[in-house]
């Protein structure tokens, strides 16, 4: 009967790993070239306490059609599980090379040191016997209520990858035939033919405890199976968005927290205003009072400045005619300055240009000179050559200032200018008594920007009949420099034309006489040339623009004045209209004020509380998303990343990966033989037994968890 129970128990196990197994070394091969792809499976055997016993790893090799490859890791042992194929191990490195005729699945298992692999989690299993703490071997067929606890502590000396990526499944059977009742809090549990299927699951990072109690009136067990698989499936990319999600939650609320104690900050420095506007209210309240009584005196005064502001208004409109006429001539005499500064500034270029090469002239006129008085006739008539083009620039550069100076007026009058300037200063004289007359009836700081304005206007008028002087001087001399200019030009050809009528030799003395007059007329034109360029660029001043200035703001100054005459002559009359009303509304508004103040003070205090509010909202937000990741490594989780292997980073990724312990089984049998091999060593059998154990192997990779 108890051997009919095993084989059931065996069989049914079986099913339960396949399954579970079946889900978790699924993978995925990536395209590129020709490679073999590795499943990696780490059996662990452990005693009934969680403690290590034995290690190893096997792999399961997809060749894709490559008959040789190497394997890298600290093995102790390596057996074939496939063929008679013997690696090469050369430290640690192992390498294949298989029969042409292998099958394209290959498998080999490799023995371990126990500390060679750091698991992401340990485990500490622990018995009772009706709530008394009990050995494993103390168990069996136990009748009562058998208790089993794991619990299972993340290893912070495990790889990064294993610690954020690797999920942990613990499970068990119980065989309900002598049984009454299973409990295991938290767990998944299903049905399997006469067995309860016990699954416990926790996510990476997450310490966690599961507890399972038996009621039995004969207790055996199957032992405790640990399964650690990477979190790989689709659904799992959605926790690195969870992840944003959380950091932005966190980055947002202390934001929103920190403007909403800004606010209560600002709330209590108000706090202070109100109660000093409140107290300026009470102040103006008593003014109010004070005014009413005042109010027919105050409203004779105001008769009697809106009387004097008229009289101010009266002449200030006698004396806009006279701005305006001094402002048409001096338009007229603008116009004419403008024309000769364009014409001045028009030659300016001509004229530096003039004197340089009237120096240069002279030069020329000096060797021709000089080979008149020699006859060296080839010399003269080089330098004749020369001359002829000297002058002929010249030419060029007098026809351009005569073209320019056609518009020009021959002269500027300088008594116009002064009289001008006289008319000016009595208009500002005649300004200035008006604006003191306004200061007695509006006060000093309305007439103040006024009296500056004037002030600015008075001092640029005053500057400029030096300025004006020269320009007129300039206009002068221009015209004579011109006249000069022509004259030497014609004297200088017609003298040239002699020397070339006489081949350059006959009457030459004669001629280096004339040359040498024109020499010293051209020393003198360009001594005056110079002084005209250094009038030409002297600034003229820009008065005209300041009388266009003041009359605008005297124009403003009455148009104001006439305005405010207006709007004190309506403000009056509305006051004295509406008297009753505007004390009644004044007295009412001040006091809504100050009963407003009153209150928003009172409950200025409030925010203090708000303030505390907000930082224990921040509190708890801030230890409700670290405890998420303190307590466990689930938002670390990177479904993207690339497997890495058990045994050495110097392999490339595997296809899948997985972790399977066991613990020893709690039976009559195991407890006397303490057998707890998940993956047995290969026997040395005969060769046909061998061929048989291939396949075999394969199954006990599945059903070697329970097998004695």
């Amino acid at each position: 009967m108890r051997n009919r129970r095993k084989i059931r128990y065996r069989i049914t196990a079986a099913a339960l790993i396949s399954s579970i197994l079946g889900m978790s070394m699924a993978g995925s091969v990536l395209a590129g070239p020709p490679a073999v792809a590795a499943d990696e499976a780490l059996y662990v055997n452990l005693d009934h306490y969680g403690n290590r016993v034995d290690s190893s790893v096997v792999k399961g090799i997809s060749l894709n059609g490559l008959r040789t490859f190497t394997d890298y890791g600290n093995y102790k042992d390596v057996t074939n599980m496939s063929n008679y194929a013997e690696p090469v191990i050369n430290g640690d490195s192992v390498t294949w090379q298989l029969p042409e005729n292998s099958k394209e699945r290959f498998y080999y298992e490799c023995q371990l040191d126990n500390d060679e692999v750091v698991l992401p989690w340990d485990f500490d299993v622990s018995y009772k016997l009706n709530g008394i703490p009990k050995e494993a071997k103390d168990l069996v067929h136990a009748n009562g209520l058998v208790e089993m606890e794991v619990h299972c502590i993340p290893n912070k000396n495990a790889r990064e990858y294993y610690r954020n990526n690797m999920l942990l499944q613990v499970a068990t059977m119980v065989n309900m035939e002598d049984v009454n009742a299973v409990e295991a809090p938290g767990s998944q549990t299903q049905a399997l033919g006469t067995y309860k299927v016990v699954i416990f699951a926790a996510v990476p990072g997450e310490e966690k405890t599961f507890h399972i109690g038996i009621s039995t009136t004969d207790f055996e067990s199957m032992g405790l199976i640990m399964m650690m698989i990477p979190g790989t499936l689709d659904q799992m990319s959605e926790i690195t968005d969870i992840k944003e999600v959380k950091d932005t939650v966190g980055d947002s609320t202390d934001k929103l927290l920190d403007g909403m104690n800004e606010i209560l900050d600002t709330l209590d420095r108000i706090s202070g205003g109100m109660n000093v506007a409140q107290a300026g209210l009470e102040d103006l309240q008593k003014a109010r009072a004070g005014f009413d009584a005042s109010k027919d005196e105050i409203t004779a005064n105001a008769d009697n400045s809106l009387d004097s502001l008229e009289a101010v208004n009266e002449k200030i409109s006698q004396l806009a005619p006279d701005i305006n006429t001094n402002k048409q001539s001096l338009d007229e005499i603008n116009t004419r300055i403008n024309a000769i500064v364009k014409t001045l500034r028009s030659s300016g270029n001509d004229f530096f240009d003039l004197a340089g090469k009237l120096s240069d002239l002279e030069d020329s006129l000096g060797d021709l000179r000089n080979d008149l008085n020699s006859s060296n006739r080839d010399e003269i008539l080089d330098h004749l050559q020369v001359v002829d083009d000297k002058l002929e620039e010249i030419s060029e550069i007098l026809q351009n200032i005569l073209q320019t100076a056609g518009g020009m007026p021959a002269e500027l009058d300088e008594e116009d200018l002064a009289e001008q300037q006289e008319t000016l200063n009595d208009l500002l004289e005649e300004t200035y008594g008006i604006l003191d007359d306004l200061e007695s009836v509006a006060g000093s700081d309305a007439v103040d920007r006024l009296r500056s304005q004037l002030d600015a206007m008075n001092g640029n008028g005053l500057g400029d009949a030096a300025s004006l002087s020269k320009l007129a001087a300039a206009a002068k001399a221009l015209l004579p420099v011109v006249s000069g200019l022509q004259g030497l030009v014609s004297d200088l050809e017609r003298t040239l034309s002699g020397v070339r009528l006489n081949d350059g030799l006959e009457s030459s003395r004669d001629a280096a006489g004339e040359i040498g007059s024109i020499m010293g007329r051209i020393e003198m034109l360009i001594g005056d040339i110079n002084d005209l360029n250094r009038t030409v660029n002297e600034d003229k001043a820009g008065f005209d623009l300041m009388l266009d200035d003041m009359a605008a703001s005297l124009d403003q100054m009455s148009s104001g004045t006439s305005q405010l005459i207006t709007l004190l002559r309506s403000v009056q009359n509305t006051a004295k209209a509406n008297r009753s009303a505007v004390e009644n509304g004044t007295k009412q508004t001040l006091d809504g004020l100050i009963d407003i103040l009153e209150k928003a003070a009172d409950t200025s205090g409030t925010s203090g509380k708000l303030k505390d509010a907000n930082e224990d909202l921040r509190t708890s937000v801030k230890e409700e998303l670290d405890k998420i990741e303190d307590d466990t490594n689930l938002l670390e989780m990177d479904p993207s990343r690339s497997m890495i292997s058990f045994t050495s980073d110097k392999n490339p990724s595997p296809a899948s990966i997985q972790v399977i312990l066991r613990t020893e089984e709690i039976s009559e049998e195991d407890v006397n033989t303490n057998a707890v091999d998940i993956e047995p060593a290969a026997q040395n059998v005969g060769l046909w037994q061998r061929i048989v154990n291939v396949f075999v192997k394969i199954w006990d990779t599945v059903t070697g968890f329970f097998k004695k």
